[in-house]
């Protein structure tokens, strides 16, 4: 798909930089937008990221700033580096006393996943 026809599928509500850009095309079932290129079905998003500021690197999510999960926006675009743990790291994490604030700062990952982990050993 070429990025024109790309760009046409998208609904720019204003130029102001804090109104999204909808993806007008096809939606899963979350509200992500779905487009096909090269006979593989894609994130929107994900697609508009790669066009405007190129190939995203591995391990990584492309996240929208607005939490619209239809909008493709350049401006509101980040990436968000996903670490994966391996099973040691998972079973360290399960293992250690320390507070879970703490040991998400050691392992690079959220509270949030540090408390599911430990929830999981529970």
């Amino acid at each position: 798909m070429s990025a024109a026809r790309f760009w046409a599928k998208v609904l720019w509500r204003d130029d102001h930089p804090d109104s999204c850009a909808i993806w007008c095309g096809n939606l899963n079932e979350l509200g992500y937008g779905r487009v096909r290129v090269q006979g593989r079905l894609r994130s929107a998003h994900r697609v508009a990221y790669e066009l405007t500021f190129g190939p995203i690197p591995e391990n990584t999510q492309v996240r929208q700033r607005c939490h619209d999960r239809a909008c493709c926006r350049p401006e509101h675009l980040y990436l968000r580096y996903v670490t994966r743990l391996t099973p040691e790291q998972f079973q360290a994490i399960r293992a250690r006393p320390e507070p879970g604030r703490y040991l998400a700062r050691v392992y690079g990952v959220s509270y949030t996943r540090v408390r599911q982990i430990k929830l999981l050993s529970a």
